[in-house]
């Protein structure tokens, strides 16, 4: 059973995404390969969208995801993440008068009423080396007045950011 999991776990869990995106997070989510190494704690993602509420226009997409954890610290509670790398990402605002593409995002995940007010614990560990955005694109649209903005070519990467460190430095460039 364990090794049919580590077999199967991708394509079953690009299935799970894709048909089940629109009931978890009200929007459709298409996946063109989905791979999952849950020996090495790696996924790859190629050619993601999700689409705009209850529509085929495109509201995100990116054609490349690379993550690597490492499975054996995160078993002890440490968690190194490295790297993490998303190639030719899309983002497409389009704001009508005082409403955005996104409001129904952010009131769907906004919901605190079932919140639980938890007692301080110890804070997580984490390292996070080689994070890299490569080739983004932000979109941005107004109807009111009509007006279109967009940032190309936009790259950013950062030194590692860990939990014992309060300052970390980005750096990025775009046309």
């Amino acid at each position: 059973l364990i090794l049919a999991l580590i077999i199967f776990i991708s394509p079953i869990a690009k299935y799970i995404i894709e048909s089940k995106s629109e009931e978890y997070i009200g929007r459709k989510i298409k996946i063109e390969s989905l791979w999952i190494n849950l020996l090495k704690g790696s996924i790859h993602i190629e050619n993601f969208k999700l689409f705009e509420n209850k529509s085929d226009d495109v509201f995100v997409k990116f054609s490349d995801f690379y993550c690597d954890i490492d499975i054996f610290n995160a078993m002890s509670g440490k968690y190194v993440v490295s790297p993490i790398t998303l190639t030719n990402p899309e983002i497409n605002i389009i704001q009508t008068a005082s409403k955005f593409n996104f409001d129904d995002l952010i009131a769907r995940f906004s919901d605190t009423t079932a919140a639980k007010t938890n007692e301080p614990s110890d804070p997580v560990r984490y390292f996070i080396d080689n994070i890299s955005l490569k080739g983004g694109i932000i979109n941005y649209s107004t109807t009111t007045p009509p007006a279109s903005i967009s940032v190309l070519k936009l790259n950013i990467s950062s030194t590692p950011i860990s939990y014992t460190d309060s300052i970390f430095n980005i750096d990025s460039d775009f046309s």
